[in-house]
């Protein structure tokens, strides 16, 4: 009850520019303590729908946002990534209905799915509003079968109610719009995304100047 009137007030009395940042700050470490209480590793992440392309279609996602207990960093923001059609949260998103893989080793879901490192099970709940999809929440655990119980699954559904609160009504699309593409290998965007901030700051630089 405490948690949702703090994201209440928030979403009430932050600026629209500054809304899903402090409302994501409030849900996720909160999250974290309440569906890892003992800290065995956990790893949550808001992931969106990327605009429309030309063609009207969303073929893309990215991680936007994310926290962790250890062995995860505590702050991912420094590590988005773009996310198609080969991953558990494309999958979610393009269906609308939540999944979850209770062993990435072996995987025997026939679910779309890759691990991360450390990553043993995996659960996303769509981000869902006046049935349009924003995106999703993922949750990632180092623990086998971690989020097989209905307890945990009624938490993370009920944690991307929240989140979806952090979200302008703009940012909702049509199901019938979701068209994702397989994106490049992990270890491939990373390339290109551990430098993306400098050079960001260089083209403003020269810009400047």
């Amino acid at each position: 009850y405490k948690l949702i009137m703090e994201v209440l007030e928030a979403r009430a009395n932050t600026p629209d520019l500054l809304r899903f940042w402090s409302l994501t700050r409030l849900i996720l470490p909160e999250a974290l303590k309440q569906l890892d209480p003992e800290r065995l590793g956990m790893l949550i992440t808001v992931v969106r729908c990327m605009p429309p392309t030309k063609d009207g279609k969303i073929h893309s996602l990215r991680e936007i946002v994310g926290q962790g207990t250890g062995p995860w960093p505590r702050n991912l923001e420094e590590k988005a990534l773009l996310l198609g059609a080969e991953s558990l949260a494309g999958y979610v998103v393009s269906s609308c209905r939540l999944e979850q893989v209770g062993d990435l080793r072996s995987n025997q879901t026939f679910l779309p799915a890759y691990r991360v490192e450390h990553e043993i099970s995996a659960v996303a709940c769509p981000i869902m509003r006046a049935c349009r999809v924003a995106g999703c929440l993922l949750f990632s655990s180092t623990q086998p079968d971690y989020f097989a119980s209905e307890l945990h699954l009624e938490l993370v559904r009920a944690y991307a109610y929240l989140i979806a609160l952090a979200f302008d009504a703009a940012d909702f699309y049509n199901p019938d719009l979701i068209d994702l593409h397989i994106m490049p290998p992990l270890e491939m965007q990373q390339v290109h995304f551990s430098s993306f901030r400098q050079r960001v700051l260089k083209l403003m630089q020269e810009s400047s100047n």
